[in-house]
């Protein structure tokens, strides 16, 4: 399916849909299914073919059955019934794959009975089998009355089927050996013909001669023949051949040899373009891909024309070509993994588009053979012509082999007028646009579709306005470009669809249209310029007033938001003022923003200032009509309270400028020490006085200097005072301690241990773990073997040691221990360090 854009056109198209071509199984399990974006790779296949084999979906592109000449597979990919037994294939006197061993056509006005035809490898006959596609549920099964009837005595392993005139009947094509005879059997409404139409071909084959492919064209009237070389006597093995055939006959004669540049790499794929003119051969051993031009018809010349197209495959060498539904052709390569492909094989050299990689077949893989289809593309072009809207629009087909048509025009507003089956209708498009419109055309059971657009145009029309003013610096632009348009004639020569007119003159045009030919003009008359500048928005700072305004020409009138129509006025206030300037041309306006502001203080703040005991205090600054103030922290509040040691700063701003005051604050701080209230303590303990501010100075009633000094024990009441000086400011704190050994705790715990531990996981002391009746809250239990090395450490006194040291079980023998702990008492004689040894026994 194409879709093109044009206005007259006659193009042969190919369709792409759904068609018995569609799946396709071959090689070592592989299968291949066509989509509408393209072939995908199926993994269902059961066959098994080294070379030939052979597919068929019905018309709807759903899968029937596919065969390798010996054997049949349903549409479930199980064995077809009644199909075991057949000839065909390697049942022949030698081993091995035909190279076409199997060919399926359907007998015409017949949907369910299709015929299989074989051939068996090396010497072997033609044979047919006849399978009904009603029997077994819908499944098919070969006929048993019609089974493996021979048709040929012995012939190539090589067979082809081509269309004849009327599209619906089939001529099937063999070769005879040895001699220069060609069967062809006529199948038709009323079944197979098993009398076939002889023809000598005038070119002998010899009994060696078998392996290779046969293929008719897209056109029912060409075959071609490779051969693939085995025996020196063999007929010009080494050309590909080229038959005539007459699809109105079934007469087939030899018309010319193509000689390759490669002559000893055995020519084996063929393959015809979709449009016949040009031939597509592979090479056997070599696996590469070559074009022949066919349209010249001279020997020589077609010879000469031989192009690499594809390259060669480093596996075990080439296999069959095969026209795609798509209109591509797909190469297959022995053992290869995937499919190449020619794209665009209707054209030249390397325009065909070989694409080396083109389908991968997920898993299996190639070989030498792939599924053999009858003709089934038909060729045809049509025509539509572009029209004004109004007219009657006229279409053409041009399927000389189609039995019937349709069209849709794309103009569903026109009702049960937008389809029609007329070979060329014609139709009456609703309104002006583009339209799109499918074409048909359907042969036997073989369908081509066509998209195109056509283009219904408006009348043309010219409308330009009345004479009319240009302002200075104003360009004119006459755009009349629209649908239809075929060329412009401006009253300055120019032929573009659009005219600028920068000056007064005269602006004339002659439009030439698909629809009519019109021309229209217009004066146009530029005015003298206009100059008249308010100036920048603008910052009054002190002043009492200023004139504001420009000068203005002869012509121009002048109106102010205030009311003034002179060109100058004089303000005294903030505001916008807009000026407006008309003339013919029309008005324009100019507006200058005036603001009036105080000039800015010049002092904000107080002088520095120390604050000795952070007592915080509050600012106040100024308030002035026309300025912003900012403080330091960003706010714009009226006061700023101050409760620690900065710069403090307070900006004053207008657009007249910005003026910044800073008063440099500086808190020494709260004197503190952590002294507490007077106390009693255990004539058994001191206390350390300590000061908290490493800046600040320390004199002690005992003469000390430091921050932090320690009681004494010799007295019973003592007065500690100190004196604590930073910068300029200075606190006294005093305590007293009266010392009482009532207030002394009592330290009677004890810690308690086993002298043997035994870690053999039976439950009963498996952990060395001291225990104790002291309130612990400081413990270190550190255990060394003999050797004086530590082999654990905790500081948690409800963990113990388990007998591992890094995950290894530890040695039987004497370890020691030290244990440092320290009870919740508070006096300084409380922490212990304890020491001993135990025995690890398993």
């Amino acid at each position: 399916m194409k879709k093109l854009l044009i206005i007259l056109f006659f193009l042969p198209l190919l369709s792409i849909g759904q068609s018995v071509a569609d799946w396709w199984y071959f090689g070592t399990n592989a299968g291949m299914h066509f989509t509408p974006t393209g072939p995908v790779a199926n993994l269902n296949g059961q066959m098994y073919s080294e070379e030939g084999c052979s597919t068929i979906s019905d018309e709807f592109g759903n899968l029937l059955f596919y065969s390798k000449g010996d054997f049949v597979w349903d549409a479930s990919h199980n064995p077809m019934q009644n199909s075991t037994g057949l000839i065909g294939n390697a049942s022949g006197p030698a081993p091995g794959d035909a190279s076409m061993n199997s060919y399926i056509v359907p007998r015409p006005e017949h949907p369910n009975e299709y015929y299989l035809f074989t051939v068996k490898s090396f010497y072997g006959g033609m044979y047919y089998s006849k399978i009904d596609m009603s029997l077994n549920g819908g499944l098919g099964a070969v006929v048993a009355a019609e089974k493996n009837i021979p048709l040929i005595d012995s012939t190539t392993e090589m067979l082809t089927c081509l269309r004849k005139p009327n599209n619906i009947d089939f001529w099937v094509v063999a070769l005879r050996k040895p001699g220069d005879t060609a069967y062809a059997f006529e199948i038709t409404a009323s079944g197979l013909n098993t009398t076939p139409v002889l023809s000598n071909t005038g070119l002998p084959l010899i009994e060696g001669d078998q392996l290779g492919y046969l293929k008719g064209s897209q056109q029912n009237d060409k075959i071609a023949m490779t051969m693939y070389w085995a025996l020196v006597e063999q007929t010009n093995p080494f050309k590909v051949h080229l038959f005539d055939f007459d699809n109105v006959t079934g007469q087939m004669t030899y018309d010319y040899g193509i000689t390759p540049s490669l002559q000893d790499t055995f020519n084996y794929g063929v393959e015809f373009s979709p449009n016949g003119n040009f031939l597509y051969v592979q090479s056997f051993i070599l696996a590469d891909l070559r074009q022949y031009d066919l349209t010249s018809g001279d020997p020589a010349i077609v010879s000469a024309s031989e192009q690499m197209v594809g390259i060669g495959y480093t596996g075990s060498g080439g296999g069959a070509l095969q026209l795609g539904p798509d209109g591509k052709i797909y190469v297959c390569r022995a053992a290869a993994p995937f499919l190449a492909c020619v794209n665009f094989p209707n054209d030249p050299g390397p325009l065909c588009g070989y694409d080396h990689n083109a389908v991968s077949l997920a898993g299996p893989i190639s070989n030498r053979g792939l599924p053999q289809f009858y003709p089934f593309f038909i060729e045809g072009d049509i025509a539509v012509l572009d029209k004004c809207f109004g007219d009657t629009s006229f279409f053409f087909s041009n399927y000389l082999s189609s039995d019937s048509v349709f069209w849709s025009f794309g103009d569903p507003t026109s009702g049960v007028n937008d389809t029609s089956t007329q070979i060329n209708p014609f139709h009456i498009y609703q309104t002006p646009g583009t339209y799109t419109v499918t074409h048909i055309a359907y042969s036997a059971f073989l369908s081509d579709t066509t998209i195109v657009e056509v283009n219904i145009f408006p009348n043309q029309i010219v409308s330009f306005p009345d004479d009319t003013i240009l302002c200075d610096g104003q360009l004119l632009t006459f755009d009349i470009d629209q649908p239809g348009a075929i060329s412009y004639l401006w009253q300055d020569g120019s032929t573009d669809s659009a005219f600028i007119a920068t000056d007064s003159g005269l602006v004339k045009v002659t439009f030439f249209g698909v629809c009519d030919t019109v021309t229209d003009s217009v004066q146009v008359i530029r005015l003298a310029p206009l100059n008249y500048e308010l100036g920048l928005d603008t910052v009054v700072c002190g002043a009492s007033s200023i004139v504001i305004g420009d000068t203005v020409s002869f012509g121009y009138n002048v109106l102010w938001n205030t009311g003034d129509t002179d060109p100058f006025i004089e303000i005294d206030s903030t505001a916008k003022y807009l000026v407006s300037i008309s003339s013919d041309c029309g008005t324009i306006e100019d507006s200058i923003q005036v603001s009036f502001f105080p000039n800015l203080p010049d002092s904000l703040l107080p002088p520095d200032t120390i604050n000795c005991f952070d007592a915080s205090f509050t600012l106040v600054r100024p308030t002035t009509q026309g300025i912003s103030f900012v403080w330091s922290d960003s706010s714009k509040s009226r006061t700023f309270d101050v409760g620690e040691s900065q710069i403090v700063w307070l900006a004053a701003s207008n657009a007249c400028g910005t003026y910044v005051d800073t008063m440099n604050v500086l808190f020494n701080g709260e004197l503190m020490t952590d002294f507490g209230p007077d106390t009693v303590i255990c004539d058994l303990d001191t206390v350390l006085l300590k000061g908290t501010d490493s800046l600040a100075t320390y004199l002690w009633n005992t003469g000390d200097t430091l921050d932090s000094i320690w009681t004494v024990l010799d007295e019973r009441t003592q007065r500690y005072s100190v004196t604590i000086t930073k910068g300029e400011c200075s606190k006294v704190e005093s305590i007293r301690f009266d010392l009482d050994d009532i207030t002394c705790p009592s330290i009677d715990c004890d810690v308690e241990y086993s002298n043997v531990f035994t870690p053999n996981g039976d439950g009963i002391n498996d952990l060395f773990r001291p225990t104790t009746t002291c309130n612990i809250y400081s413990y270190r239990l550190t255990i060394f073997n003999r050797w004086g090395q530590l082999v654990h450490e905790t500081r948690n006194i409800a963990y113990g040691w388990d007998g591992y040291i890094n995950g290894e079980m530890a040695g039987e023998g004497v370890y020691y221990f030290t244990l440092d702990y320290q009870d919740e008492v508070v006096v300084d004689v409380d922490r212990n360090v304890f020491a001993g040894s135990f025995t690890l026994k398993r």
